[in-house]
């Protein structure tokens, strides 16, 4: 352009030059202010083909592919109408810059104009005819944009601009007039001791655009028997209940939440063990009652239950067997008294111990219970007239129900109780 345009200009001054000599030597008559005249003729003739060749459409594209591979918002926004409509803001056209990614990408593009007269069916080359020639430029055809998100109270902004905020999981922001391209659509949600803020790409190019924003959160509800448990996160405590942590969230699914419970036991508050908020919305948290207190209290109780049931067989009486249920009371002193008082030996309780590894403690239906392995080692001897005759030493396991009754460890049940009594 630039070469036609100065071999346009020396041959014009050539030509004029050329005129002005021969005028002036043959025709001295003629005044001078005709070669003002002509020179004005000149200029604008020139005007008018600087004015044809930059609103030719072969000027206009290279024009428009010079800005886009300089990234010239403001000389595009010029170039360029939405639905026939003048850009106000240079920005505006961001997005669609952003979409093409090489040279050899907005090269295409070109082609294509130049092709079709139109790219992708949302960028139309348009011209608009003047007085003396037509101007070229790119008319960009509106798209539209409809956004939810996975939870509800996430504010949205799409390229730094807040567009608005969910009010629940599923309601629908719509954004019109967009012009096709690339955005940054990014999305925040306070959640008082948790912020989350997420930022994805978005191409906008179809009429119509439909997008989810999910919060890679999760909200999660807590199971657990020991409804009156206080919830910790993190070590803090959450001032909420088991029985109403239902829902909260959203919580992140990293790993990096921890969910505790601390409970009053009667025999003193435990704490569990942190359980990490993952992919599941139901956590339950188990609660170990085991402490030394309790350890203490089920060990005294078993042991006087145990002494007890040796010392009824010794005394043949009922009456003697203590912590116990009276059902228990009746069933233990009735095989006492089938297979063991005939006997008429001594029976001495030498030890009583529990495997707290192989018992069980449990919370239900409001009511402490646990299923202990006692471990009895016991003599049996026989006497006649106070003299010990015989003495043998025994070692047995019993499987023993109890439950909390009262503020104390009661005997409810003992799995096929039996004892070894050959001499």
């Amino acid at each position: 352009m630039k070469d036609k345009l100065f071999k346009y200009l020396e041959k014009s001054k050539e030509i004029l030059v050329s005129a002005y000599k021969y005028v002036k030597e043959n025709f001295k008559f003629i005044d001078k202010k005709v070669f003002i005249v002509l020179g004005i003729i000149l200029a604008l003739g020139i005007g008018f083909y600087i004015g044809y060749e930059k609103n030719s459409e072969m000027f206009f594209l290279n024009s428009l592919q010079s800005s886009l591979e300089k990234k010239d918002f403001k000389k595009i926004s010029k170039l360029a109408t939405l639905n026939n409509k003048k850009i106000k803001n240079k920005n505006d056209v961001k997005p669609f810059t952003n979409y093409f990614d090489s040279k050899q990408s907005i090269s295409s593009f070109i082609k294509s104009l130049k092709k079709n007269q139109k790219w992708n069916d949302c960028v139309l080359l348009k011209k608009r005819k003047t007085l003396f020639i037509d101007k070229y430029y790119i008319d960009f055809k509106e798209r539209k944009l409809s956004l939810t998100a996975n939870f509800g109270g996430e504010t949205i902004f799409l390229n730094d601009k807040n567009i608005g905020v969910v009010k629940d999981a599923g309601d629908i922001i719509k954004v019109d007039a967009l012009i096709p391209g690339v955005y940054d659509i990014k999305a925040k949600l306070d959640n008082k001791k948790f912020n989350f803020e997420k930022v994805e790409k978005l191409i906008v190019m179809d009429e119509n655009n439909n997008f989810e924003f999910r919060i890679n959160g999760i909200k999660v509800s807590i199971d657990t028997p020991f409804q009156d448990a206080i919830v910790y996160i993190n070590g803090e405590d959450s001032e909420i209940k088991a029985k109403d942590f239902k829902n909260i969230g959203p919580l992140p699914m990293d790993g990096s939440v921890k969910l505790s419970l601390k409970y009053n036991f009667p025999w003193g508050e435990i704490m569990s063990k942190e359980i990490e908020v993952r992919e599941l919305p139901i956590i339950n948290i188990p609660i170990d009652m085991l402490n030394d207190k309790l350890k203490s209290e089920v060990k005294t109780s078993l042991k006087d239950f145990y002494d007890s049931i040796f010392e009824a067989l010794n005394k043949e009486s009922k009456s003697v067997i203590r912590g116990a249920s009276e059902n228990l009371q009746n069933k233990i002193f009735n095989i006492l008294k089938q297979k063991y008082f005939i006997l008429k030996n001594t029976y001495k309780a030498k030890d009583i111990s529990i495997d707290f590894n192989q018992s069980e403690f449990k919370y239900e239906k409001g009511k402490y219970k646990a299923n202990v392995v006692v471990v009895v080692q016991y003599d049996v001897s026989k006497q006649i007239l106070g003299v010990k005759l015989q003495e043998k030493e025994y070692e047995k396991n019993f499987f023993t129900n109890i439950s909390y009754e009262n503020g104390k460890w009661q005997v409810n049940d003992i799995d096929n109780f039996t004892l070894d009594l050959t001499n």
